[in-house]
């Protein structure tokens, strides 16, 4: 994550610095990320780029960092709009759309990390299936208190197979986009 110094800049310096990682991860992966190409679209000496991350690794995770949160922001407020669970994985997929459509660039930076080796990822977000795994176990239970899942169905169990099938879907997509 950036140091201190990053964010003690001026609002206006660190979003030109931000938008140009975003725009340099949503272009490139990260083993063809280039801190040259940063510096020079935010207008910054080589050399505060270091002082701001601690290498192009950190400032990509950074842009992963903003993307997440941003996209779960808009998958909290539908989850909090939902009525039932029947709807709940539409919905899901839309506020994803939504997110993407809202904010392109961040999107494309999320696709090319989805696109990246399984072992970096695993690298960079080191709980990164956990996470995902949480995620849905808790969307299964909250059905399950709402009563339009049944409670017999076991959340962990549950939880791995919509992660493992929303990983399918993104990994077909993301082979086929057209």
């Amino acid at each position: 994550m950036p140091t201190t110094t990053f964010f003690n800049l001026p609002e206006e310096k660190r979003s030109r610095i931000v938008e140009a990682a975003i725009e340099e991860f949503a272009d490139n992966s990260l083993d063809k990320a280039n801190v040259t190409r940063i510096v020079e679209a935010a207008d910054i000496p080589r050399g505060s780029f270091y002082q701001y991350f601690d290498d192009l690794l950190d400032a990509y995770r950074y842009v992963l960092h903003l993307g997440a949160e941003a996209k779960m922001e808009y998958i909290h407020r539908y989850l909090d709009e939902v009525e039932d669970s029947v709807n709940l994985m539409r919905g899901l997929y839309e506020a994803g759309w939504r997110y993407a459509a809202d904010h392109p660039r961040l999107a494309a930076a999320g696709v090319q990390f989805f696109r990246a080796d399984r072992d970096l990822r695993q690298e960079i977000f080191e709980d990164l299936d956990e996470q995902g795994i949480h995620f849905y176990r808790e969307i299964i239970r909250r059905g399950q208190d709402r009563g339009d899942i049944n409670r017999q169905l076991d959340p962990g169990t549950a939880g791995l197979v919509l992660y493992l099938l929303n990983n399918a879907v993104l990994s077909h997509y993301l082979d086929y986009p057209d």
